[in-house]
């Protein structure tokens, strides 16, 4: 029982960065539409997100972002004469901070029972089918 128990765990780990990894794709996509002029498209076309399993209860995933996006959301103002003022374009840290704090949630709440039957029935057709 302990087996099958630890596998829907996984299994809902593994659901949770799955869909938090394209939730976050999703929405730094419209933002970097939305802020961005893109001239090769490089920085939104090389972004991947990977997610592997651990062992018991974890997962990782992994994200690969141009580190120019990153830079752009660090960017300060330039205050003085004549000068432009550079603006911090949000379409780093605001949405990786708010996925990670969704995962977070998403593990510790969203685990129900319903959710263990879902799953425990979905690995039962795999092994099955």
């Amino acid at each position: 029982m302990a087996v099958i128990t630890k596998a829907i765990e996984r299994q809902f780990v593994n659901e949770v960065l799955n869909e938090e990894s394209d939730r976050l794709f999703k929405n730094q996509g419209m933002a970097m539409r939305r802020l961005l002029t893109f001239h090769s498209g490089q920085t939104f076309s090389n972004r991947s997100a990977t997610v592997s399993r651990g062992d018991e209860m974890s997962g990782k995933m992994t994200l690969k972002i141009m580190a120019r996006v990153r830079f752009l959301d660090l960017r300060k103002s330039k205050k003085g004469r004549g000068r432009s003022r550079a603006k911090r374009l949000p379409i780093y840290n605001k949405l990786i901070m708010g996925t990670y704090y969704h995962i977070a949630n998403r593990l510790m709440y969203e685990l129900t029972d319903d959710v263990r039957q879902r799953i425990a029935q979905e690995l039962k057709e795999s092994n099955n089918g």
